[in-house]
Order: C-alpha cells, then sequence, then structure tokens
C-alpha cells in the first residue's frame, strides 16, 4: 500500500454522480475508466463517466498520485537492493556512498 493509499483508501469520500446526486462511499481503486468504492461493506465499481466531472477529477488525481508513488516505490527498492549489495569498504562506494 502506498502512502497516497493510506492517506485515502479506507476513508469515506464525498462523491457526486452526474446526475448531482451525493455518493458517500471509500475509495478501493481507480482504473482509466471506472473507480471501485464500497459503501456501507458492499464492493461496487462505477464507470467513471456516471460520475460528476469534480468526482472524476478526484478519482483520476487519485490514480496519476498512486502511479507515480508506485514508480517512486520501485526506485527505492532498487536502491535500496543496490546499496545492500555494495560493498561499503571499497574506496569507490564510500565515496559515491558519501556523495548520495
Amino acid at each position: 500500500m502506498t502512502l497516497v493509499q493510506t492517506f485515502v483508501i479506507g476513508q469515506e469520500l464525498k462523491w457526486k454522480n452526474k446526475l448531482g446526486q451525493p455518493i458517500k462511499a471509500e475509495l478501493v481503486s481507480v482504473t482509466n475508466d471506472s473507480v471501485s468504492i464500497s459503501m456501507k461493506g458492499k464492493a461496487y465499481v462505477l464507470k467513471l463517466a456516471d460520475l460528476s466531472p469534480k468526482s472524476q477529477a478526484l478519482a483520476k488525481k487519485f490514480g496519476e498520485m498512486t502511479t507515480e508513488m508506485e514508480r517512486l516505490e520501485g526506485q527505492i527498492r532498487s536502491f535500496t537492493s543496490e546499496l545492500a549489495n555494495c560493498n561499503p569498504q571499497s574506496p569507490t562506494n564510500r565515496h559515491i556512498l558519501w556523495q548520495n
């Protein structure tokens, strides 16, 4: 679970459908054309096109942020793995580690 998901998933958000009717539900996930929500313990998948423009924007922003956080977490994992495999006693590695 990413940092962004930690702040959003599991929290009830206020959505509106395209008719302006309010929907209070927890965000589960977002794809390019749908949003998965949970309301009163039941899961629903809604087409983004069925949400108000503001709710669509919220869902898309969450999707973008999740994608970026996953990219950054991948970079951190890669760097951590490289760091774990290097020999800090090597003069070259000491120099690299000191600069970073």
